[in-house]
């Protein structure tokens, strides 16, 4: 596969792995768990805060999370009530107001009370952020308000939602942004483009690594990026590149660390990949050897660099307030931000056919 075609698939497979995206805390912190292929929630302590009762649950947004029963979906609020009962198709969670659902074969969005505010009329529809939503039609993208209306053409390859009010798009296979009239500020003509964040934008344009501004001035030169090796170019998908919390994460060869906003490295590069900060912690994966074997396993540290929570997962999540989720060999879980195991699943045994 070709180095471009590699990013492109998957930087929008992942895009929704954005802190941008994350669910901002509420009160009470509920985080949606599995048990038995049964569903429910459980608060920051890990206790069952409402049952396993339902065949699918989702993160919280604004106070409500998808919830499935039946073959259908609908929404509790925090104290478990079913406030828009299951009816939909597919959902997404609430933003700003609105949910993306699935009314048989088409998207629209619905209102808290569960009533359609936008018709089922696209392909696909991804959150309001800033005013405007991504929908999808015949395999082409364009931006739509919360009236209803379109304020760009279905045009575009791709397109991703906005932030700092500037939406990216995808042309041929390059990337640019627009601003949130629909008009495009900074042409598509990237290899690789982020979102907006903190007011920067992290780009590869000619083999260099740089951040840019919202008129598509590059304020920092990280250099060279070797675009050829698909394990460099996995960590860049993987670590959301972006400003979070004043910090982002850089390549330097093939290892990973954190710069500030003067492009110093305050975290030095020593990471087989890391994830942005959110809430103080980020996650961070080392090779450690496992008999024979060189394995990545990860940990979280907090901004200065100090490891808090010693590598030793197979994978982990993003801090959404008091919880992360993670995976070990044969258990997913949530800790909390002293590395404690507050709840955990035992997977399925894998098929051995």
């Amino acid at each position: 596969m070709r180095p471009w075609s590699f990013v492109y698939v998957l930087f929008f497979l992942l895009a929704g792995s954005s802190p941008l995206l994350a669910q901002q805390p509420s009160a009470p912190e509920l985080y949606p768990v599995e048990r038995d292929g049964k569903h429910g929630y459980i608060d920051c302590s890990g206790r069952i805060a409402i049952p396993l009762d339902y065949d699918g649950a989702d993160r919280f947004g604004e106070g409500l999370a998808p919830v499935k029963r039946g073959g259908k979906y609908g929404f509790v609020d925090t104290g478990g009530k079913l406030v828009i009962a299951a009816q939909f198709s597919e959902v997404a969670g609430f933003s700003e107001g609105l949910a993306a659902v699935r009314d048989a074969e088409k998207w629209g969005y619905a209102d808290r009370s569960g009533k359609l505010a936008i018709e089922a009329q696209f392909d696909s529809a991804g959150p309001f952020y800033e005013g405007l939503a991504v929908v999808e039609r015949a395999g082409k993208a364009g931006y739509l308000d919360k009236d209803g209306k379109l304020v760009t053409a279905i045009e575009y390859d791709l397109a991703a939602h906005f932030s700092n009010g500037m939406g990216k798009i995808a042309v041929d296979k390059k990337y640019g942004y627009v601003d949130a009239s629909g008009h495009i500020v900074i042409p598509p003509q990237f290899f690789f483009a982020d979102f907006f964040s903190e007011e920067l934008a992290e780009v590869i344009e000619n083999h260099e690594l740089h951040y840019i501004d919202k008129t598509g001035k590059t304020v920092l030169n990280f250099g060279a990026f070797d675009a050829s090796n698909h394990f460099v170019v996995l960590g860049l998908v993987l670590t959301d590149p972006m400003f979070s919390e004043g910090l982002a994460a850089i390549p330097q060869g093939d290892k990973w660390g954190f710069v500030d906003h003067s492009g110093k490295f305050v975290i030095k590069p020593q990471y087989l990949t890391i994830g942005h900060f959110s809430d103080g912690l980020a996650a961070v994966c080392v090779i450690k050897k496992k008999g024979q074997e060189s394995v990545g396993v990860w940990g979280y540290v907090d901004k200065t660099g100090k490891m808090v929570i010693p590598p030793q997962f197979k994978s982990a999540g993003w801090f959404k307030g008091c919880l992360a989720d993670v995976e070990t060999e044969d258990k997913n879980a949530y800790v909390d931000r002293s590395g404690k195991v507050v709840w955990f699943a035992p997977k399925p045994p894998e098929s051995k056919h």
